[in-house]
């Protein structure tokens, strides 16, 4: 679209837009955002090329550049970031989470910084990309009882099922409370296997479970203990061994619960239109 008009209290878009005006392709005036170049082809190919040129001039890319002679970490783009930006204070995780946000950007582009490993960027994307943090029956239980809900105080559980939910585009959260989503109203209002095909449809959008699905699909006989095995590039900067081992444990959960999903619908291999995500 080259138009949207929205009330300003439309939170689910708000930070999409507002990055959009920022970095130039947007603009906002009388409560209508559009876009500035209105020849502009709105595809994924066009923004690539976009971001690409605009990025490959920014200062924190020159920057980069210039270490030539060692590998490029984290903490090299912390400060460069640092000194850049010398009229703010940033926290420690601050800059490291801008870091992995920009280093993702400048993946997403198409722009090379040789001596950044492969590890590095890894770590970055990793740690960006949605995590779940619960079983896909524990999330498809609570979704069922979600709307409307108000908390005084949540529970660690409660945080990691919204947590979960907001992630897979199924609640939001509003001035009322939780509040489902169309994907959300469907997903309850349809029957146990039109609920479970949303629910592993709106799981594959997202990058490690897509990742996962796919291992799983080359050895559906594979225990979950010997997964993580499989998809270590997607754990790749879990340092905690407790966390790594559940993570690894809810991605099989997930991935084992799509392709059950899939072989009901006698279609355990159906494409999704993706190839498996290598991070690499």
């Amino acid at each position: 679209y080259t138009e949207w008009a929205f009330l300003r209290s439309n939170r689910l878009l708000k930070h999409p837009l507002r990055e959009l005006r920022n970095i130039g392709l947007v603009s906002y005036k009388e409560n209508v955002y559009s876009l500035k170049d209105q020849s502009i082809d709105v595809n994924e190919e066009s923004f690539k090329d976009y971001m690409h040129d605009k990025l490959s001039k920014h200062s924190f890319t020159q920057e980069l550049q210039k270490i030539e002679v060692r590998a490029i970490e984290i903490k090299d783009l912390q400060k460069i970031i640092k000194e850049k930006i010398r009229t703010k204070t940033f926290a420690d995780k601050t800059l490291e989470t801008y870091s992995q946000i920009f280093l993702s950007w400048l993946d997403f582009s198409g722009i090379k910084i040789h001596n950044v490993s492969s590890t590095t960027l890894r770590r970055a994307k990793n740690a960006l990309s949605y995590t779940p943090q619960m079983s896909p029956q524990e999330v498809e239980a609570y979704l069922l009882n979600v709307e409307g809900r108000t908390f005084v105080t949540k529970t660690q559980k409660d945080q990691k099922l919204l947590y979960d939910l907001k992630s897979l585009g199924l609640i939001r959260y509003g001035r009322e409370g939780t509040v489902l989503t169309d994907l959300g109203a469907s997903a309850i209002n349809s029957n146990e296997n039109g609920r479970e095909k949303i629910l592993a449809e709106c799981a594959l959008k997202t990058e490690k479970i897509r990742y996962a699905y796919h291992a799983y699909c080359k050895q559906p006989n594979l225990r979950s203990r010997d997964f993580k095995q499989v998809i270590e590039d997607i754990l790749e900067g879990l340092n905690s061994q407790v966390y790594l081992n559940k993570t690894s444990r809810n991605l099989y959960l997930w991935a084992s619960y799509i392709y059950l999903c899939r072989a009901r619908s006698n279609n355990p291999n159906a494409a999704d239109g993706q190839e498996p995500l290598i991070l690499s």
